[in-house]
């Protein structure tokens, strides 16, 4: 397994982008309310930091998987236990990320596709890649779309200017608190 800091840094930079925008904005409106643009710079925030402690200890052990290093640091129990608890979460969440790209696929571009089609064309599309280029190939692949992701992010921000009306985010902390918009970062 050879990838460089860049590729792991956009493999979770193109995850952790998508997911945000398609998954986790339900949750963080309920917490968060008028105040969830708070929550989510917080999340970018920390996502940034976790994205920069991920490929820093990644490229300071560069032979071992994320359940050996976590053993090497953190010790043989608790990094066991924090591998463990990684995993699990990974099996629990998979299949309703699979369903929201789905969903969102579905109305975006192909409303009249049924649903399990595409959700059996994204498994084997996922399993092909994996099989054919390993974690190398999806780093490569993530390195070609990552910088379109931020360019699309950005575009779409650029060219939705004209319809902001920076009154609407006043009053901060209004109908929340520190607690609530802490709660909504969470998410994301």
């Amino acid at each position: 397994m050879k990838l460089s800091g860049l590729q792991i840094f956009w493999i979770i930079f193109t995850f952790e982008t998508g997911n945000m925008i398609l998954l986790t904005i339900q949750s963080a409106v309920k917490e968060a309310k008028q105040d969830t643009w708070i929550s989510y710079i917080l999340a970018s925030l920390l996502g940034m930091v976790i994205i920069f402690i991920a490929c820093k200890a990644a490229l300071h052990y560069p032979k071992q998987s994320l359940m050996e290093f976590s053993k090497t640091i953190l010790g043989k129990w608790l990094g066991t236990f924090i591998g463990v608890i990684y995993l699990v979460q990974w099996i629990s969440v998979i299949g309703n990320i699979l369903r929201e790209f789905a969903d969102f696929t579905i109305t975006v571009l192909l409303p009249n596709t049924p649903i399990w089609v595409l959700i059996l064309t994204m498994l084997l599309l996922m399993v092909y890649v994996t099989y054919v280029g390993g974690i190398e190939g999806i780093g490569r692949c993530s390195e070609v779309f990552g910088p379109i992701v931020i360019l699309s992010v950005i575009l779409l921000i650029f060219l939705s200017i004209n319809n902001l009306n920076y009154h609407q985010i006043f009053p901060v902390f209004f109908d929340t608190g520190l607690l609530p918009i802490l709660k909504g970062t969470l998410a994301p």
